[in-house]
């Protein structure tokens, strides 16, 4: 039984790897290297969907867009540098 998680997890964790690197651009490699954060957030959301009210919600989904972003920044500044600037005030050549 240990040998078949293992195996999942090995293959999840190489799938993941490659999603990440096989973005040609580095503000798409920060956000997809980030996206277990967002993984994460949406399973404990569902699971509290039914116990949750509407308020509760609605800052559980704030919540976890700010643990979203704070992963992005943490990612990007940790691979990138100060550099890097993602989003709307990135500047297009």
């Amino acid at each position: 039984m240990k040998s078949i998680f293992g195996t999942i997890f090995l293959a999840t964790a190489i799938f993941y790897l490659l999603y990440t690197l096989a973005a040609t651009e580095s503000c798409e490699r920060v956000y997809r290297s980030a996206s277990p954060v967002r993984v994460v957030m949406l399973a404990f959301r569902l699971g509290v969907d039914n116990w949750a009210n509407d308020n509760q919600k609605s800052d559980l989904h704030i919540w976890s867009l700010q643990a979203d972003i704070a992963a992005q920044k943490f990612l990007a500044h940790q691979f990138y540098g100060e550099t890097l600037i993602c989003g709307k005030n990135a500047k297009k050549p």
